[in-house]
């Protein structure tokens, strides 16, 4: 139930506890205990160094807002927890090591994080770099993107989970929607920008309470999929679905071409991956074979890493383009139907 539908509840900023009226005490014994519950959905303010200026996006898990670092005069993006994820929560567990597995992550593909912290009623909140830009995910709806183009970006995807595997940490959740072309101090650059679902490698956390895999379905990798323990491998699958989809403007296994998500699944488990050739015959049949091989089912196929496969992505490129990092992002985001989308803002908060 939201504010909009009940005006009177309220929730205590002590216990988390929700009543039907924002007058009175709260049973934990604190008068005034009870702001109305809008207030706190999340809350207006993150700490007293940080003043929030404008929502910049909202989803499931929290809000990011557009702040001001009081100490520095820094314009910073914030995210912070929806107070309906109390103590103890698996939502909240996820938020804290995301922001942590974010923050332990240094590389200039990967959004920066300055800092984290709890406000005054315990919320969590994380503090990172404003990335003015656009997610992967934005720039596919326009079409499929040019072939030089969108190996330069996946290499920098490469680059980024490198890092990020390095640090003994395994993303689960690489898609376009989490990848960002951010431009960063006059230079455009991939940012890899959402860690919620990341695990630190041999940890468990594959399936939710009810049994249901982690992840998002069509980018999701075999043994993601089964349940089983994943490993950088499962990033490498998902980046092959990524490449895919910036080929070809759609992943290889799209929910349009089946009944509900058990059948998506089935499909991505059973049946070998479409060829990027067959749908862009202009792409080099080289890009095509490394999308083909990083999507195996077979782990043991795909590329070890990432590093194998970004440079493996260089070598071809090399050989056939005459650059191993080929294509200029820069004018991704100077297309004037962007012009008032890229403003400074960052992904969508879920």
């Amino acid at each position: 139930m939201t504010h909009d539908d009940n005006p009177t509840t309220a929730i205590c900023r002590a216990c988390g506890a929700e009543r039907a009226s924002a007058s009175g005490s709260c049973a934990c014994g604190l008068r005034s205990s009870f702001p109305p519950a809008a207030d706190t959905e999340p809350v207006a303010g993150a700490s007293d160094r940080y003043a929030l200026t404008e929502e910049l996006g909202r989803g499931a898990m929290g809000a990011v807002y557009r702040a001001t670092d009081t100490r520095s005069a820094r314009t910073v993006a914030l995210k912070i927890l929806h107070r309906k994820f109390l103590p103890g929560s698996v939502e909240r567990a996820r938020f804290l090591r995301g922001a942590q597995a974010l923050a332990a992550v240094n590389h200039p593909n990967v959004v920066q994080v300055f800092d984290m912290g709890f406000d005054a009623v315990g919320h969590p909140f994380v503090v990172m770099e404003l990335l003015p830009g656009q997610t992967l995910a934005e720039l596919i709806a326009e079409g499929p993107v040019d072939e030089a183009v969108a190996v330069a970006v996946t290499i920098g995807l490469l680059g980024a989970l490198s890092a990020v595997h390095a640090a003994g940490i395994v993303h689960r959740d690489v898609k376009p929607g989490n990848i960002m072309v951010a431009r960063v101090g006059g230079e455009v650059m991939v940012k890899l920008v959402d860690f919620g679902l990341s695990r630190r490698f041999g940890e468990d956390d594959r399936v939710t309470a009810s049994g249901v895999a982690l992840g998002t379905p069509p980018y999701m990798s075999p043994e993601q999929i089964m349940g089983e323990r994943v490993g950088p491998s499962s990033d490498v699958y998902s980046v092959g679905c990524t490449l895919f989809e910036l080929l070809t403007g759609r992943p290889p296994y799209d929910m349009r071409d089946s009944r509900n998500v058990a059948a998506l699944f089935r499909r991505i488990i059973d049946d070998p991956p479409p060829l990027v050739s067959e749908l862009r015959p202009d792409v080099l049949p080289e890009v095509s074979r490394i999308v083909s091989r990083a999507l195996h089912r077979d782990r043991s196929v795909r590329y070890a890493d990432c590093a194998s496969m970004r440079a493996a992505l260089i070598e071809t490129m090399t050989q056939h383009r005459g650059s191993g990092v080929p294509g200029r992002l820069t004018g991704l985001l100077d297309s004037p139907e962007l012009a008032e989308e890229n403003r400074d803002r960052t992904r969508d908060a879920g």
